[in-house]
């Protein structure tokens, strides 16, 4: 899923790849945007917000031969392919399973990991990151939005665990001992070499070492996000914080001082308390 660290990880095993493929592991390139393989799954996607960034195929075809032929001169034991944008494309199941199942021809095995995190803490790190993009729709709506993203985690990882693969689920949220990597990969790779877990674990990056520290640091107050998101731009997200905004951050944080005071106390628990409060009130509302 997004925003569970995937990008340290796939610079850490993209920057591995010759390691790896020594030891019978193949980071393959084909499909690779940036050091991640989200052209195969994007290939489905006719337009797309980073991935329109380059010119690409929008045949799938293309990308399989292309890894049939880099499995075929490597001849690895094992292939690893990662990619957030699988989840994004399995909204449609129908396309997304019947990629996974041209993706598994000619391997013996083929086998599912799914990274994972917390519904609110994911749900509140992918519209931080939707502010300081000015991603659109997202900021029109930013409770709109929290909620959308908070219903898809539960829903993404439903659709995994029902896709008729062997599952591997790992959770940010676990203890890491500062190697995503390792938490990830280390008991797969392990089973085909140690050698090459030992090349991951000894040659982390400086994005790799300090992955857990990004996921919860942020150069903004969280009073700053409580501003973007629950004012926001949007006629809806207006009129429903615009009353209770104060006292209920106030309530929050257990302030009795001015409303000022109040806002600028709040924490990254505290919004994702007050995200969580409108979200329930929103569910209540739809019931």
């Amino acid at each position: 899923l997004h925003k569970t660290g995937t990008t340290s990880v796939q610079d850490q095993l993209h920057c591995n790849r010759e390691c790896l493929q020594g030891e019978g592991i193949l980071y393959p390139t084909s499909g690779l945007f940036g050091s991640q393989h989200a052209l195969i799954p994007g290939s489905i996607i006719p337009k797309h917000f980073f991935l329109d960034r380059i010119p690409r195929s929008l045949c799938t075809t293309d990308y399989l031969e292309a890894l049939s032929e880099e499995v075929e001169r490597t001849s690895p034991q094992l292939v690893i392919l990662s990619s957030e944008v699988f989840s994004e494309i399995a909204h449609n199941r129908v396309a997304c399973l019947g990629m996974l199942n041209d993706l598994q021809r000619g391997f013996r095995s083929c086998s599912l990991l799914l990274t994972t995190r917390k519904a609110q803490e994911l749900a509140l790190s992918a519209l931080k990151h939707s502010a300081r993009e000015r991603i659109e729709p997202w900021i029109q709506d930013p409770l709109g939005s929290y909620i959308k993203a908070f219903n898809s985690v539960r829903s993404l990882q439903a659709f995994w665990e029902t896709a008729g693969f062997p599952i591997h689920l790992k959770s940010i949220d676990d203890d890491t001992s500062g190697n995503l990597t390792d938490h990830y990969f280390g008991d797969i790779i392990d089973n085909y070499s140690q050698h090459g877990r030992s090349c991951l674990a000894l040659s982390r990056s400086d994005q790799e070492k300090n992955s857990k520290q990004k996921l919860n640091s942020d150069k903004l107050k969280a009073s700053t996000y409580a501003i973007l998101f629950l004012i926001g731009n949007s006629e809806k997200s207006y009129l429903l914080t615009r009353k209770p905004i104060f006292s209920m951050i106030s309530k929050l944080v257990d302030s009795r001082r001015d409303d000022k005071s109040a806002l600028d106390s709040i924490s990254t628990q505290h919004l994702v308390g007050y995200l969580e409060h409108f979200r329930l009130h929103e569910s209540l509302n739809d019931d």
